[in-house]
Order: structure tokens, then C-alpha cells, then sequence
């Protein structure tokens, strides 16, 4: 197994590179934004792997004045022969492809060229590289059951994302169902303004008695501003000081067709506090706990956050910040990964019109550049 790492402006155009230099065999292992120490090289770093060692190339002279490279490899060395950054470094790049040959049936190489170019798009909006590979061998895999189109490609890209991407059902499904949902997720996230929007969406317009409850007692800002909202509503609000409050009120509150719970946005040393509320929401019949992340996070940070957050035992994920963002890779490799359903998104302020339910064709929609033919379209 040989790895070859390239510095290059784009992943699209490393892969060109790779697959000239080491055949069409060629895998990406991984590929990330290069360190500062690296970014003269280029912006992406990509680490390729093939089975074969390619042939030995003879080196070009310079045919004039030196100039920038578009796309730099560079060896990896052996581990033997490497300094001790080197050897930690090609040691995690080994683990990550021996990760990616276990689950991978079928070779690279079965996949059609097309399928290269949209991969790589994929992986410069932030999708997981390996996540990627795995949804272009489905893609492959469906191209003769998406039928003739204008592009078959992307049909078959977007039939291989919906298999991915779960939508979660309904909030409200039937006029008779009560309905207890709690709103969990890291600070600055934005639960306190998705909670407003759902109180108006599936409260105040669909004349369905609601009631807020805030269990967010480490911050008084909160805690005001949904008293404010619950105000402008015409809504009921109460604050629950303790777990068993929490409890407490939701007995008083079964008449209530939809009660909405607030919660604080527990830092790390925080979790023996989230660890008590975790406990009282497991005693609650039915609850719906919303996990609210933004858009614009990196992917280690969602990763964190739902590790962090999945005490909770979350079954809907809210994404909110999508009017700052145009990359929504990070988000959805982390809902995949997660296999939490995405359940609605928030863009901009409004309250409560900008907060929509999603379809899986909505988050295929997020996911996949436009199709071939389109105005943005590359050729």
C-alpha cells in the first residue's frame, strides 16, 4: 500500500494529479485545509492511497522561469525513516484507510470518473472524506434504477443521500396527541429563539393550548426573553428552578396540548448538572428532546457537542444558522454519522417564519451542488 500526500487550490484538483501520477486506482484517505505551515504549498492537503507503487517518473527540467505550482505532492516516508511528527502522522493516515478498505466491498475504481468530479465537490463543502466514499460506491450502485436523465449522476447522488438522510415525522400528527418537547444543545446555539418559533408555529397558528417552561436557571437573559416571547404569545411561562420542579409543573400542566422546555447550554464541567435533568426527562412519557446545533460549526465541534448533548438521548436534531452558511457539509456528515433524524431548520430571526420543516429531498437538496446544466453548474 502506498500513500502520496498533494498540496493543491482545490480537492478536485489533486484528484486529477493522483489519478495521473498513480493510475485511476487511486483513494483519498483524507484530505483537509492545509496547516499555516504548509498553506504556501497549497490550500488542501489530500492523502491518496493505491496498491501498486506507481512508476518511477524521470524528473522534468524547468522549461523557464520557476512558478507556483497548481498542485504539489510530496512522499510520505517510510515510518522508519521518519522523524516522530512524521511517524504519528502516517501511522493515523494508515488507521484512517484501514477503517475505509473494512467497510469497503468493492473496489475505488468501480465507481464511473463523473462520480470523481462531484466527490471532490462534496469534500471542499466539508463532507466527511470517507462518508464520501461510501455515498459515491451507493451511488454507484443505483445509477441503473434512477432511470434516463438530464443528469444520472446527480439522480443517483441524491437517491443515495436520501437513503442517508432521515427526516424526522411530524411534530404535531393528530389534533389529540399532547405533546412534551424539550430543547437541548450547546450555548449560542439558538434554543431559546427555535423554542419561540415552535411555540408559534404549533401553538399560537395552530390554536393549540401551549405553555414554556424554562429549566435554563444558569442564565437569567434567557429566561427573560422567553418570558418576554411567552408575553407577546399569549402564552403560559414558568420556571423550573430544580429537576423535580420540572416535574412537578408538567403534572400541573396535562391539560396543555403542547409544553415546550428550555435548558441550559451545559459546558463540559457542567455534565454532573445535565446528568439530574437527563433523569428527570427519562420519567417523561413521549418526550421529544431536540438537540439545536448551528450550521456553521466545524465537524469536530458537532461531533463534541452530540457526544456531549446525547445523554439526553436525542431523537430530532434542529440545524439553525443556515442563511450563514453555503457549506452545510459539516452538518450533515455529523447527522448521518449520528443517524438523528433532521427535523427542521432555522435561517434568520423571524418568529415564526423562519423555521420550516424539512423532507429528505430538502437535505439532499443542502448536500448536492446544483445539477449539470444549471446556471452554477461547473462544465
Amino acid at each position: 500500500m502506498k500513500l502520496k500526500t498533494y498540496y493543491s487550490g482545490s480537492v478536485e484538483a489533486a484528484m486529477e494529479l493522483a489519478r495521473e501520477e498513480l493510475g485511476p486506482e487511486a483513494m483519498i484517505v483524507y484530505s483537509r485545509k492545509s496547516d499555516p505551515g504548509n498553506r504556501q504549498l497549497g490550500e488542501y492537503e489530500v492523502v491518496f492511497a493505491t496498491d501498486e507503487p506507481s512508476a518511477a517518473a524521470p524528473p522534468a527540467e524547468p522549461a523557464g522561469p520557476a512558478m507556483p505550482p497548481a498542485s504539489l505532492a510530496v512522499e510520505i516516508p517510510a515510518p522508519w525513516t521518519s522523524m516522530s511528527a512524521e511517524i504519528g502522522d502516517l501511522r493515523r493516515q494508515l488507521e484512517r484507510l484501514t477503517g475505509i478498505v473494512s467497510r469497503t466491498a468493492m473496489p475505488a475504481t468501480t465507481a464511473p470518473p463523473e462520480f470523481a468530479r462531484i466527490a471532490a465537490l462534496l469534500i471542499e463543502e466539508g463532507f466527511d472524506a470517507e462518508l464520501v466514499q461510501d455515498l459515491t460506491r451507493d451511488a454507484a450502485s443505483l445509477t441503473s434504477l434512477v432511470g434516463a436523465g438530464a443528469d444520472p449522476v446527480h439522480a443517483a447522488m441524491e437517491a443515495a443521500f436520501t437513503r442517508r438522510l432521515r427526516p424526522a415525522p411530524p411534530v404535531i400528527e393528530n389534533d389529540d396527541q399532547r405533546k412534551v418537547a424539550a430543547f437541548v444543545g450547546p450555548a449560542g446555539g439558538g434554543k431559546t429563539s427555535v423554542l419561540a418559533k415552535f411555540a408559534a408555529a404549533y401553538g399560537l397558528a395552530a390554536r393549540r393550548p401551549a405553555f414554556i417552561v424554562s429549566a435554563d436557571t444558569l442564565r437569567v437573559a434567557a429566561t427573560e426573553q422567553l418570558r418576554t416571547y411567552a408575553s407577546i404569545l399569549g402564552i403560559g411561562f414558568a420556571v423550573a428552578e430544580t429537576p423535580r420542579a420540572l416535574s412537578q409543573i408538567l403534572e400541573e400542566l396535562r391539560g396543555k396540548s403542547l409544553v415546550l422546555i428550555d435548558t441550559p447550554g451545559y459546558s463540559p464541567s457542567e455534565m454532573d448538572e445535565a446528568e439530574l435533568l437527563s433523569r428527570c426527562f427519562a420519567c417523561i412519557p413521549n418526550l421529544e428532546v431536540h438537540l439545536v446545533l448551528t450550521a456553521t460549526s466545524k465537524t469536530s465541534d458537532l461531533t463534541r457537542a452530540m457526544d456531549r448533548f446525547g445523554i439526553f438521548t436525542p431523537n430530532q436534531l434542529v440545524l439553525t444558522r443556515i442563511d450563514e452558511t453555503t457549506s452545510y457539509g459539516s452538518a450533515l456528515s455529523a447527522a448521518m454519522r449520528s443517524g438523528i433524524p433532521v427535523g427542521h431548520l432555522s435561517a434568520g430571526p423571524g418568529v415564526p417564519e423562519d423555521l420550516r420543516p424539512v423532507t429528505v429531498f430538502d437535505l439532499a437538496g443542502l448536500a448536492l451542488p446544483p445539477k449539470a446544466g444549471g446556471a452554477a453548474a461547473a462544465a
